[in-house]
């Protein structure tokens, strides 16, 4: 070893543990013989890392090598993306006898097994014990989008909504931004607090290159918003807006809105227009009946009784 002839020193270390492996002696060189296996991905390394924790799980359990190769084991496993495995290695692992170094690397997959298998509570215990064991740690903030998912989930909303913006505050990402404030919003819209539903909607539509439909539709609430409010000026173009963006999606919807703005501006093109509009986009939408009927009568009285 001392000259660095490393492939004859593993075959050494094979021999020892072929030869003697009780010893202390053996037990180390089994120890040194899975760590290149490991090193080197060999097929069986699991395989041999399992009779390995096996055979000195009663006398050799206290020893720091003997954590390590449970550690390569639960590493193995999740780089392999067999969490169950993983979690059970993690979860016996006594972290006072693995180098301190390591233990931000445990906590982190271990959380991220228990999130990939779908385990709510442990997902969301461990995410608590690693935002307060590294508090400033970059992994932090996505953790805590993960939490706000399973706190959404299963209806903890004010909890979420801690999360969701703390995420929100600290990602300079568009698609990021977007994402969370839609959920935001869906969760405010839930809650029925209007005046921060509304407020999403308006930082909706400052981020930069977000997809149409969402622009669409922010414009769409923020148009039913004003209308509810009677301020059909301010209304109108953020609902034409959205139909012009997405007809199919918004066309049957904002139609009879506009057509009882026009009416109640008695602007008779407009609403004719709408009217027609209304027709065209969607055949079984049905106007507000009382207004056809009292366009109709309007224009009549005015000689225009084809229109009529």
């Amino acid at each position: 070893e001392a000259l660095g002839m490393k492939n004859r020193v593993i075959k050494l270390y094979e021999e020892i543990s072929r030869l003697a492996p009780e010893s202390d002696t053996g037990f180390q060189a089994t120890y040194r013989v899975l760590v290149r296996d490991h090193e080197a991905g060999k097929n069986s390394f699991a395989r041999d890392a399992e009779i390995f924790l096996k055979r000195y799980a009663a006398e050799r359990a206290a020893d720091k090598r003997y954590q390590s190769a449970r550690l390569l084991l639960a590493t193995h496993s999740y780089e392999r993306k067999d969490y169950p495995k993983a979690i059970s290695q993690y979860e016996m692992l006594n972290l006072a006898l693995i180098d301190p170094s390591n233990r931000l690397g445990v906590s982190y997959h271990l959380t991220k097994s228990y999130l990939a298998t779908k385990q709510d509570e442990k997902s969301l215990d461990a995410i608590a014990l690693f935002q307060k064991t590294y508090p400033s740690h970059k992994r932090v903030i996505p953790l805590r989008l993960e939490r706000a998912e399973i706190l959404s989930k299963l209806k903890r909303d004010d909890e979420a909504l801690i999360d969701y913006e703390a995420v929100l505050d600290a990602t300079k990402d568009p698609k990021l931004q977007s994402a969370i404030l839609q959920r935001l919003g869906g969760i405010y819209q839930e809650k029925k607090d209007n005046i921060r539903f509304i407020a999403i909607q308006q930082r909706i539509l400052t981020i930069p290159g977000i997809s149409p439909k969402v622009e669409a539709a922010a414009h769409f609430w923020l148009g039913w918003e004003d209308f509810s409010q009677k301020k059909h000026d301010r209304a109108v173009p953020q609902l034409r807006k959205a139909r012009e963006m997405f007809p199919q999606d918004f066309a049957s919807k904002v139609g009879p809105l506009l057509i009882r703005a026009a009416y109640q501006s008695e602007d008779l093109v407009t609403l004719e227009k709408e009217i027609n509009l209304l027709r065209k986009s969607d055949p079984k939408a049905k106007a507000p009946q009382p207004i056809v009927r009292w366009l109709g009568a309007t224009l009549a009285k005015k000689g225009e009784h084809a229109r009529a």
